[in-house]
């Protein structure tokens, strides 16, 4: 069945030929396909399409410093991904970003989760330094982890459909994304993560430091912030550590 019968996403950019064609070749080895989606552009955004989707106020309110057009962009292409989901088949979808590199675990990793359910938000790359708050062999291949602190990266999940719905009950945002999976209690959803990774950030076209679409976008963080609006978002932070954002025993594998 291709792909094991789940949906793959890819956000790509339109000038980003070379990533495309670079995830092209790695999907078509694992003999695996994929839809692309669009990225959108925070710089080309208008300012009436901004404030549909980014709430300026409450991110003055509840976030440390103010999004760049950047951020924005990349929140509402990973939207446009979880719409997908929303209005999709499957009951859960994998999620990329352009810039990865693919394991040859990816497609074990397909196997297994076919097999599961009982999860929301399912990181499959993360960095390994990450330390976890509980970890389960689920088989030879794959730990199940959670976390204190969920890691930053969003550049390879799976979404279930009951996240994505949750996820996209939330009309405007005003963190990045990969901030507000950090936030995931504030959606409702929970957060866990396999180990090893099936996925990493590729050493010949990642940028470690900027995004195609940070780039474009004159810079991947704003420097606009104040000494308090960075004392409470640390001290919101400090707190959410103290959960853990999965509990391990609701995951479930089916023979």
């Amino acid at each position: 069945m291709e792909n094991y019968g789940i949906p793959i996403y890819v956000i790509n950019m339109a000038s980003s030929t070379e990533r495309l064609a670079d995830v092209t070749a790695q999907m078509e080895r694992l003999n695996l396909t994929f839809e692309r989606i669009e990225a959108v552009v925070g710089a080309e955004l208008s300012q009436d399409e901004i404030n549909k989707v980014y709430d300026a106020d409450a991110n003055k309110k509840r976030h440390h410093r103010n999004l760049t057009p950047g951020e924005i962009g990349c929140y509402v292409s990973h939207r446009k991904a979880w719409q997908k989901i929303v209005e999709g088949d499957s009951e859960f979808a994998l999620v990329l970003e352009d810039d990865i590199h693919i394991n040859d675990n990816l497609t074990a990793c397909f196997e297994l989760v076919t097999k599961t359910m009982g999860w929301d938000f399912l990181k499959i790359s993360d960095t390994e330094d990450v330390k976890v708050a509980n970890k389960k062999r689920l088989n030879s291949e794959f730990d199940l982890v959670s976390y204190n602190k969920v890691p930053n990266r969003t550049m390879a999940y799976f979404l279930s459909k009951p996240a994505a719905i949750k996820m996209l009950e939330h009309k405007r945002f005003f963190r990045p994304v990969d901030v507000d999976v950090q936030c995931y209690a504030d959606f409702g959803v929970s957060v866990c993560g396999l180990r090893p990774n099936c996925v990493e950030m590729s050493q010949e076209l990642g940028l470690p430091e900027q995004s195609d679409i940070a780039k474009i976008n004159k810079g991947s963080h704003s420097s606009r912030s104040s000494f308090f609006r960075n004392l409470k978002y640390r001290w919101a932070m400090y707190n959410r550590r103290k959960q853990v954002s999965y509990d391990l025993d609701n995951f479930q594998i089916h023979p």
